[in-house]
């Protein structure tokens, strides 16, 4: 590869090492000051040097770059600011905060982040800094806006990591945006100060996203069409439900239910093709058609109140646009490197979002697959050129980003391919009349028809997206890929791709190392998930769970309301059982693991015993167990009162899990404690994990 052709591409990957190097490592930001000023001054004294060593300057200036991601992301870490509250945490008895985000909506609670500006500690207040999220009691009289201040009498309660294995790291989610503390608030723990919006910009992007949903709210009575409306024009996706997103997953349309660069890329296709003459004309004419083009994106942008992902799109958009404009660029791929960089260096956390990652991926795959696919087969029909472009399109991303997706989402919808032409014609069609009934909604006649192609576009969508799911093996589902194997992955890919670039063998003995290499690592998971023995009792808010595992099957056991809960089982449970490539389920009582006793089930899994109680046992009853065994499970406030029962058993272990009150739970603790009895409390310490994991 000639790096010189691509110095931006040089400079993006240094910049992301160092951010890289500042997350993992933990370097000091004197070492990254050090590393970053050597390379500059060495990169500056090598500009006056022979030709025979100019090369150093391309390195010297790859690891200030290096350096300088380093630097960026220390200072872009929030916990560490002079004045961030978390120091005085534990003595806050009141804050004061702005809310300084969009509201969202959820079914029982607003959600908002809060800047904290100032803390109230024993009889003083004292000025900081530092983010958190509310999560407001929706009973509260009036809705919160954008720039309200408050004062909470309450004390900010840091994130928890997650409680389930291999459950969503909400934490680390919410850690990469400076968030580290989230706070439940009810009505009577808050007062409302007054107004006072951090941004004029961000306070009219807000208005205008309310104003629009509103609207849309008012025109669509059908909830699914509105739904969808709100969630690809605006990016509100208060109304969408869990049966609407799992049809849009299986269909593999789940992108487009997120305003997102797909959106943004519509948009300025329509517009480059409305405003050809001007692309093409004169200088000036050049310099209208960027012009015209950026303050639309911009403009789209501010409708869906500044929204991350449409940020990150009109940036890159913008970048390409003026780069052609004024022919700063002839390699577009330095192009779309640049504008990774300007982000990159204004939020280096953005690396870690999912959405960066696929959005970049996806661009880059289209700019160098779709030329090369569209190639392949000419159509003289209209209709046919226009799917099969569409098709090359969805498989030049698909083809970059689906390793990716699957190791995230573990699932990959089988009929992409067919479907994709017809989800982006809907989608499409959608989202330019959708923009446009917004800007014309007061125009009598006009409004009513683009109303009309909005409804049939959105239904249409619907239908679509509802009939795949429908199809037999529509989704494919469980699919497990480790961080080694993703890398494998793309690097079969890269192989292929530089295959057919250069033609040479050294790429085919490449890949096939690296499908070999990938193949003994599967085998080598396969044979540890073979001989896994795991029991694991799940922390649940309102439910009781064991998973007890045997090689690749899993044995279910939950109280009744659990079996049919797919939602939390899908939140909580199913990512443990993919880790573990479970592919056999059987859930419920059996004889052959489990016989019912009083008040409870006796439980044998792989020659361990479980006592699981969780029927309360009345306070006077005489209840005991006979037998030793390894672990009495108590659920539900079973034994409020450990007493003297707890000195008739043989045991080995006490787990309590979350459905205990506190005070049951803090009665058992300290019996245990003082009889010298081992105790898990699952709501303090996470799930329970008790086992063998393979070799």
């Amino acid at each position: 590869m000639r790096w010189n052709l691509f110095p931006f591409l040089r400079y993006v990957i240094a910049l992301s090492a160092g951010t890289l190097l500042y997350h993992w490592g933990h370097f000091s930001f004197q070492t990254f000051l050090i590393i970053s000023g050597t390379a500059l001054i060495a990169f500056l004294g090598l500009q006056f040097t022979t030709v025979g060593i100019k090369w150093l300057g391309g390195l010297a200036g790859t690891v200030f770059c290096m350096g300088l991601g380093g630097l960026i992301t220390h200072t872009s870490d929030e916990k560490l600011a002079i004045n961030h509250f978390t120091p005085l945490q534990d003595s806050v008895i009141a804050y004061r905060a702005v809310l300084s985000s969009a509201v969202e909506k959820k079914p029982s609670t607003y959600r908002v982040i809060a800047e904290i500006n100032a803390v109230k500690v024993q009889h003083e207040w004292r000025e900081t800094q530092g983010k958190i999220l509310l999560f407001i009691d929706r009973t509260i009289t009036h809705k919160p806006r954008y720039g309200d201040v408050w004062l909470i009498r309450k004390r900010p309660e840091l994130v928890e990591p997650p409680s389930n294995p291999d459950e969503f790291n909400y934490q680390a989610y919410l850690g990469y945006q400076g968030i580290y503390h989230q706070q439940y608030v009810h009505a009577f723990d808050f007062a409302r100060l007054g107004n006072h919006p951090p941004s004029v910009l961000l306070n009219l992007a807000y208005t205008i996203n309310d104003k629009a949903s509103s609207l849309l709210a008012e025109k669509l009575p059908s909830r699914q069409e509105y739904a969808v409306a709100a969630a690809m024009l605006l990016g509100v996706r208060e109304e969408l439900d869990y049966e609407l997103l799992q049809a849009y997953s299986a269909a593999g349309a789940i992108h487009t239910l997120s305003v997102s660069g797909m959106h943004v890329g519509i948009l300025f296709l329509v517009l480059s093709w409305l405003l050809t003459p001007l692309r093409k004309g004169s200088s000036h004419q050049k310099w209208l058609f960027a012009s015209i083009v950026t303050s639309f994106l911009w403009g789209y942008a501010l409708v869906t109140g500044l929204s991350g992902p449409v940020l990150r799109s009109a940036i890159m958009l913008s970048v390409f646009v003026w780069s052609d404009t004024f022919r700063l660029s002839r390699n577009a791929f330095n192009t779309l490197a640049f504008s990774a960089f300007l982000i990159l260096l204004f939020s280096p956390y953005s690396l870690f979002q999912m959405g960066f990652q696929l959005s970049y991926l996806s661009v880059a795959g289209i700019m160098y697959l779709y030329p090369k696919l569209h190639w392949l087969w000419k159509f003289d029909n209209p209709l046919g050129a226009e799917l099969w472009s569409l098709s090359c399109g969805a498989v030049a991303a698909q083809v970059v980003t689906y390793p990716l997706a699957v190791y995230y989402f573990h699932q990959f919808p089988t009929y992409f391919l067919v479907v994709n032409p017809l989800v982006m014609a809907f989608s499409s069609l959608g989202l330019i009349v959708g923009m446009a009934y917004l800007i014309f909604a007061s125009v009598p006649v006009l409004n009513d028809f683009l109303l009309y192609v909005l409804k049939l576009s959105f239904g249409g969508l619907n239908v679509v997206v509802k009939a795949t799911e429908h199809l037999p093996g529509a989704l494919w589902n469980n699919l497990l890929i480790t961080p080694v194997q993703l890398v494998i992955i793309y690097g079969v890919i890269l192989m292929i791709l530089m295959l057919f670039l250069k033609r040479q063998k050294a790429y085919l003995w490449g890949g096939l190392g690296l499908v070999i290499l990938f193949s003994f690592s599967k085998v080598y998971a396969f044979t540890q998930h073979r001989q896994q023995q795991i029991i694991c009792i799940h922390h649940l808010k309102k439910h009781t769970a064991i998973s007890l595992i045997k090689g690749r099957k899993l044995h279910l056991l939950a109280d009744s309301a659990l079996y049919g809960d797919t939602r939390t089982q899908s939140l909580h449970l199913v990512p443990f059982w993919i880790n573990h490539d479970i592919r056999s389920k059987e859930s419920g009582v059996t004889p052959t693991h489990v016989r019912p006793i009083p008040y409870g089930n006796y439980i044998e899994w792989q020659s361990r015993s479980i006592v699981w109680i969780h029927k309360e046992i009345p306070k006077y009853t005489s209840f005991s167990i006979n037998q030793s065994f390894d672990i009495l499970l108590l659920t539900n406030n079973a034994i409020r009162y450990p007493g003297d029962w707890i000195k008739q058993v043989s045991m080995k272990q006490v787990v309590l899990d979350v459905t205990n009150s506190k005070s049951v739970t803090k009665r058992w603790v300290e019996t245990c404690r003082r009889l010298r009895i081992p105790c898990y409390d699952i709501r303090t310490s996470g799930a329970f994990v008790y086992g063998y994991e393979g070799m």
